[in-house]
């Protein structure tokens, strides 16, 4: 559940670049380059990882990325902007994205594909995110 004024905060997103990465204890200036290489810019988009997308991610990019990721990056989103996020259900695979107006199976699909598997992971999206992956898909 995210709690807070979602508009407010998408739109307050928009204006920054990234968020300082390295305020994750276990990420350096050359991690956070990497991250940023694949398009993780923000506190919000590792608070949303669960164990299956850690896993992924660690595999992409050659590092191991543990639990404490996802809860300094949770406990940065409270602090900056007072949402909660709470950890992902990882019982769940993934959410009916189709029941989101404009996302047909085909794309639906295709988000999946990205590791796009939650209705919040899309609510959170800022301009960049949306522009992202409108190009990757």
């Amino acid at each position: 559940m995210i709690t807070g004024n979602l508009g407010k905060n998408v739109a307050s997103e928009q204006l920054k670049l990234s968020d300082n990465l390295q305020e994750i204890t276990e990420i350096g200036a050359e991690l956070e380059s990497i991250l940023n290489a694949h398009k993780v810019h923000y506190f919000r988009q590792i608070a949303l990882w669960g164990q299956s997308q850690r896993r992924i991610f660690s595999n992409r990019i050659g590092v191991s990325i543990d639990e404490g990721w996802s809860i300094q990056a949770r406990a940065l989103v409270k602090a900056k902007t007072d949402e909660i996020i709470e950890e992902p259900d990882e019982g769940q695979n993934s959410d009916d994205l189709t029941q989101i107006d404009g996302i047909t199976p085909v794309l639906a699909e295709k988000l999946i594909e990205n590791e796009i598997n939650f209705h919040r992971q899309i609510a959170l999206w800022g301009q960049s995110q949306r522009r992202i992956f409108s190009n990757r898909i």
